[in-house]
This record gives structure tokens, sequence and C-alpha cells, in this order.
């Protein structure tokens, strides 16, 4: 939590500086099993530097959303929360919106038990995210599968 805690506070001038050379060791590294709770600070400490540093980090949308999707479905529920949040912020810089929309929507209305309740309200988080900041972006069809997605997770007994 230190290192999130230090891009949180950090002067945007010098963040921008280190937002790169930062990104990638923490992407890295993220990939690595570990215990939920340091897994958890360090997709904190990346969720931290997407909110904070923003698009200097748009060469690395793939790996960002990859990592960010990937923890989505841990077994670690702060794992999970941290990374929810910032894989909608991840669409406000990325290029193309849809398939993250898609896979999303997959994971939100997935069949149950494939994935945990609360592997699916962390897909529903992140949608949530990526429709209120990459809207602009997504085409009608990407939409509207968003929205089936939704209510049939609404209509789920």
């Amino acid at each position: 939590d230190a290192l999130a805690e230090m891009v949180s506070v950090a002067a945007p001038e010098a963040l921008a500086a280190s937002a790169v050379p930062l990104a990638g060791p923490l992407i890295r590294v993220s990939g690595e099993r570990m215990p939920g709770n340091a897994k958890a600070s360090i997709v904190g400490a990346l969720g931290m530097l997407v909110v904070h540093a923003g698009a200097a980090l748009r060469a690395f949308v793939p790996q960002l959303q990859a990592t960010f999707t990937k923890c989505l479905k841990d077994s670690s529920p702060a794992v999970r929360s941290a990374a929810s949040s910032p894989l909608g912020r991840v669409a406000a810089f990325a290029p193309r919106v849809d398939p993250l929309c898609s896979d999303l929507s997959g994971g939100a209305a997935d069949i149950p038990g494939a994935l945990s309740l609360g592997q699916r309200a962390s897909h529903f988080v992140a949608l949530a995210g990526v429709l209120y900041h990459g809207c602009s972006k997504l085409s009608e069809a990407a939409r509207t599968k968003a929205l089936l997605a939704t209510v049939e997770v609404l209509n789920d007994p």
C-alpha cells in the first residue's frame, strides 16, 4: 500500500516522468503467484497509477486491460476490488473499448457456477466503469450487449 500512497501524493510532473518505468514492473509482478493481500497491494498501486497518470500509460493499454481483467477472476475479494475500478479508467484512454466491454459483459452474465457471485459482481463493477469512462467509444452493439447482460444478471434468481 505504500507505493499506492506515494503515487497518490506525487506531483503530476514527477508522476508523468515515472509512470512508464513504474507500470512495466508492476504489470509483470502482478502476474506472479502470491498471497491475496500482497497481490491486492500491487494491483492497487497499479490502479492508483492509472488514476493519477492516466493517458501517460497509453502504451500499456493492452497489458493493463489483460492484467485487471485476469484479476477480476481472482479468488481474493481484495484483488478483485483493486482491479475493478481502474479497469474502467483504462477505457478512457484505450483506442478500442468494444472488445473489453464484450468480455466484461460475458463475465458479468456468466453461467451461474462458472464464476462465483463475487467474481461476477467484480465484472459488473468493471463493466459499469467502462460504460462510464469509455461510453463515447462504444458501438451500439456493445452497448446493447452490456444492457442485455445487466438485465440478465438482475433477472437471475
